[in-house]
């Protein structure tokens, strides 16, 4: 069983050895409850809330070990008026997204996010971009 980790950063990946393409990496709606504990290939995530602001970038991560061909990632706020977009910065120099709240074709204040590659995500810090593209006030979300 893989292992992970998550919590909040003040700054992100450095992007100077970012590779084109999406490295093999598909990226889909998924929830880490969507399958059962048996088959999990990263171990249960703490989340971590934030209140996020129009314009605003903040920065969270997990670390993963083993090479899961899976790995979850959500971040919730569930206002529909408001919207979030998350990019993934992976361990081996991929960007993944932005993606928006209609990924899993609804809009509806949710970002549930499957990363898989079939030869396995890579082992490391995978970073992401928690952007504010539309809100009103203050939003507070938790991140998974």
């Amino acid at each position: 069983m893989a292992a992970a980790s998550v919590g909040a950063v003040s700054a992100g990946p450095s992007l100077k050895n970012l590779k084109s393409g999406n490295g093999g990496y598909v990226v889909t709606f998924g929830k880490s409850s969507d399958v059962s504990p048996q088959s999990m290939l990263v171990s249960p995530m703490s989340s971590m809330g934030n209140t996020i602001k129009q314009g605003q970038t903040q920065w969270a991560q997990k670390t993963v070990v083993g090479n899961p061909t899976t790995i979850y990632t959500d971040v919730y706020w569930g206002n529909p008026t408001n919207s979030i977009s998350l990019t993934v910065y992976t361990p081996d120099g991929y960007v993944l997204g932005p993606v928006y709240d209609n990924i899993e074709g609804i809009i509806n204040g949710d970002i549930p996010l499957a990363i898989t590659r079939s030869g396995g995500v890579a082992s490391g810090t995978y970073y992401y971009q928690i952007y504010g593209y539309r809100i009103s006030g203050s939003q507070y979300y938790t991140f998974s």
